[in-house]
Order: structure tokens, then C-alpha cells, then sequence
């Protein structure tokens, strides 16, 4: 019966953690960049997003997982349609960026393995930074 009531009475302080985390992650999408920085002189990058979600997961090192599922143009002479998912972990009452998807690849590619360093990741590091 103690444990019960103990139960009971940390409910509340777990549903404001998540409600806290599902308000913070609104206010992420909204801020999150329209563009981004170019690749090479002359380019122009978009950024749409397309959908957003924050869903439970089984994992108890990363329980709480937001994706931001959004559409990259590359336009210069030739325009370029890339479909990238980043997905953020709640931590320590804070979104930290986890990984960043091609999803139009089958199948999807780790972005942020690819990217070990150089320009690269250094752009990976500007586009992302509005989120950490």
C-alpha cells in the first residue's frame, strides 16, 4: 500500500517531465532552420519540415525519442531533393540531437557516421546548432 501511494504521488512530477519535454520539443520545430548553409559557391538549400513527432520508446537509456522528418532542396543550376529525419534523445530535461537519417535511401543512411569530420561535419555542426 506505500509503495502504492509513493507511486501516486511521483505521477505527477512524471507527467510534467514529459508534458515539459513535448512543449520544449513544439517550441524546437518551430525554430528549427529554413535553410541551410550551402555546399559549395552558388547554391541555395531549403529546408521544409514535413512532420514531427515525440513517441515513447522501450529503450531506458534514451526513453523519450523526437524526430523532425523534413525535405532538403539543393537548387544551382540542377535542384536536388534530399528526405533527412533527425532524431533527438530527452536527456537531463533537454533535447540533445542523436542522429540525422537520408531516409530517401533504402536503407537509410547515418548521416552523422558519415560525416566524421572535416567540411562536412562542420556544416552538420552550423544547420544543427539552433537545436542543442
Amino acid at each position: 500500500m506505500k509503495s502504492l501511494l509513493l507511486a501516486l504521488a511521483l505521477l505527477p512530477c512524471v507527467v510534467f517531465a514529459e508534458a515539459d519535454s513535448i512543449a520544449d520539443f513544439q517550441a524546437l520545430v518551430a525554430k528549427f532552420p529554413k535553410t541551410a548553409p550551402p555546399l559549395s559557391p552558388g547554391q541555395t538549400v531549403t529546408v521544409t519540415v514535413t512532420s514531427s513527432d515525440v513517441r515513447k520508446t522501450d529503450s531506458l537509456i534514451t526513453p523519450i525519442l523526437g524526430t523532425i522528418d523534413y525535405k532538403m532542396t539543393i537548387s544551382s543550376t540542377v535542384s536536388i531533393e534530399m528526405l533527412v529525419r533527425a532524431e533527438l534523445v530527452w536527456k537531463n530535461n533537454a533535447w540533445k540531437l542523436y542522429r540525422i537519417l537520408r531516409t530517401d535511401k533504402d536503407p537509410a543512411v547515418d548521416v552523422t557516421k558519415e560525416a566524421q569530420g572535416g567540411v562536412q561535419l562542420d556544416l552538420l555542426k552550423e544547420f544543427y546548432a539552433p537545436l542543442q
